[in-house]
């Protein structure tokens, strides 16, 4: 019998209500997530998260359901191949969900590259300790699963004629799908918590944001935690016990200065004078990764000490780091000021959020080198004002490199890009104008740390100040002649390595060769300053800077990827299931394979702040 329009018209109608209970046995089993995660939403919250549950799995659950009428579209005749091709693309889609809700509960993060690299490469029994409980729990979940699939079919075609019609049930589930839409970006923007908390619990649930549209038209946005973000429940266990610290009597203050895309090679007289002559009396790092190489990422685990994959749990839980918390509980007097808004990303509800009455989130001026200027001098006279019976923290920003920008005074390096437009950047670009542009900029940020660096020196504060100075992340000039510019494109040397100075009271100038990362520099600073004995494993996934320990690897986050960073190779990690193992030269390796010991370390060091 070959299919007539009408037939189609029957054979989409059943196909319609498939789709739909599927929707409806997908919400079902990601209510396992709320479960492994031990989270028990109030009734709100839970209403809302069912809301987003049925917006979520209607939107991607679209895909399949247009599969099925494509095939239907090709067959010509009986559709019992249409049966077996729908029984198997939604027994597939509902298994899938099954194995993230497993995943979910050994590591308290979704399906990612490197588990299906696990998975497809055949090394996943060597690495994930998953009980034969789990395993025989999962074999019959799919068997009902498939069984259950085999019913609905079975039953959706033999009382297609009585299903209601399909287009109230479509309208009804495009409504929900945009008030859940409206609903999530009202909550960010007002920092609803018992909303964008429970959300996240969904598989690659990317929800609509507003904040820059909703300010725009007038709306103001929160400046400060409201009440109602205090968490009833979160997937955070961090730290993993109370700190125990017992800091000196006097205690150290601490400057912290940050430079957005300084790369490692830029630490000598040429490029950076200033900073050059105080690292001659400091201990340098010269072999020190950021663990970002975007800023988002760099500078939320350099203040905190731990993996930026854990960004987004930190970011809806709007939970501060234990640096900052230390510094705040023990008195400090707070200068922050960082040229570009703390507001984007959004520091303001991560790193920052316990000192939002303390800082100011923008600095005034058109441009980055004008408000490179502005810290600057904020800066100065924070530390000439200074009550010195009182420690301070203190954080710089400067964001001119990333700019390219610099004063007319500051081009010796010639000839240079006025306006760097990356989109125009290709393979055949010179990149000497470009890299003179970086070094003009470089050597501007440059006076304005020598600027502060010799503040503190005249009013006699080195004695009594921890100093640090490095990059958030590094820059590429098309250095590897791959038409790689700027940054957060990959994970090689240029994008991922940058100087790391610190300057500690009494302790002897030093260079040191060992591997680093910004991960050690919380750990440092909590023993160091604040005088902390609980092992820093229980609160960042660093160590102290000046051990010589072995690392496995380096841990480097992106927006959709990560990658373990070892001396020879990169192994990259992509969200969406893809990976790639390439040399330093970011060249592929054939045949390269992960080795099983690092999967379980990454997969340790990625959940050992979830709760369980």
């Amino acid at each position: 019998m070959f299919f007539t329009r009408k037939v189609i018209s029957v054979e989409v109608r059943w196909l319609f209500w498939l789709f739909v209970f599927n929707i409806i046995l997908a919400v079902a089993v990601s209510c396992l997530y709320l479960r492994t995660s031990g989270a028990a939403p109030e009734s709100t919250a839970l209403a809302l998260w069912l809301l987003s549950a049925i917006s979520h799995y209607s939107s991607i659950g679209i895909i399949p359901f247009l599969l099925c009428y494509f095939y239907l579209l090709s067959l010509r005749r009986s559709p019992r191949w249409l049966n077996i091709f729908v029984v198997i693309l939604f027994s597939f889609a509902a298994s899938l969900l099954f194995v993230d809700v497993i995943v979910y509960g050994l590591y308290r993060f979704h399906l990612n590259g490197m588990v299906w690299n696990l998975i497809v490469s055949g090394v996943a029994l060597e690495v994930l300790s998953i009980p034969w409980t789990t395993w025989l729990a999962f074999a019959l979940a799919v068997g009902t699963i498939i069984l259950v699939q085999i019913i609905a079919v079975t039953l959706l075609q033999r009382y297609v004629h009585k299903l209601p019609k399909i287009l109230t049930v479509a309208v009804f589930l495009v409504v929900i799908m945009i008030a859940n839409q409206a609903i999530y970006a009202w909550a960010d923007f007002v920092q609803y918590s018992p909303v964008t908390r429970y959300a996240n619990l969904l598989p690659a649930y990317r929800p609509l944001t507003a904040k820059r549209f909703l300010t725009r038209i007038g709306f103001k946005p929160v400046s400060h935690p409201p009440a109602w973000s205090e968490p009833v429940w979160s997937s955070l266990h961090y730290p993993l016990e109370e700190l125990q610290c017992a800091p000196p009597e006097k205690r150290k203050n601490i400057l912290m200065i940050v430079i957005d895309c300084w790369r490692f090679d830029m630490l000598n007289l040429e490029a950076a004078p200033k900073i050059t002559e105080f690292a001659a009396d400091s201990l340098v790092f010269e072999n020190n990764y950021s663990a970002g190489n975007t800023t988002r990422f760099s500078f939320f685990s350099l203040l905190y000490g731990i993996y930026g994959t854990y960004w987004q749990a930190f970011l809806t839980e709007q939970r501060g780091p234990e640096l900052l918390h230390q510094v705040r509980k023990a008195g400090y007097d707070v200068g922050i000021y960082a040229s570009a808004p703390l507001s984007n990303p959004e520091f303001d509800q991560t790193v920052f959020v316990d000192l939002l009455d303390r800082i100011s989130l923008n600095q005034p001026g058109n441009r980055p080198v004008d408000r490179d200027v502005t810290i600057t001098d904020k800066m100065v006279k924070f530390l000439k004002e200074h009550d010195p019976s009182r420690p301070f923290f203190g954080l710089l920003f400067y964001d001119a490199i990333h700019a390219k920008q610099f004063p007319p005074e500051f081009a010796k390096h010639t000839p240079y890009l006025e306006n760097v437009n990356y989109i125009t950047l290709g393979p055949g670009q010179d990149p000497v104008p470009m890299r003179n542009a970086y070094l003009n900029a470089m050597a501007f940020v440059d006076a304005n740390i020598g600027a502060v660096l010799e503040t503190i020196g005249q009013r006699g504060l080195l004695d009594d100040t921890v100093v640090i100075i490095t990059g958030d992340h590094g820059e590429e000039i098309n250095d590897l002649g791959l038409n790689y510019w700027g940054h957060n494109s990959n994970f090689a040397q240029y994008q991922v390595r940058t100087p790391l100075i610190v300057r500690v009271p009494g302790q002897v100038p030093r260079r040191f060769t060992h591997v680093t990362t910004h991960l050690d520099v919380v750990p440092t600073l909590m023993q160091v300053v604040f005088g902390c004995t609980t092992p820093s494993s229980s609160y960042s996934n660093g160590y102290l800077l000046t051990d010589p320990v072995s690392r496995q690897f380096v841990h480097v986050s992106t927006w959709d990827s990560f990658a373990l960073v070892e001396k020879n190779r990169i192994s990259i990690f992509e969200n969406k299931g893809s990976s790639e193992v390439v040399d330093a030269s970011y060249q592929p390796i054939e045949g390269a394979a992960v080795e099983p010991k690092l999967y379980r370390a990454a997969l340790e060091g990625m959940s050992t702040f979830y709760a369980r």
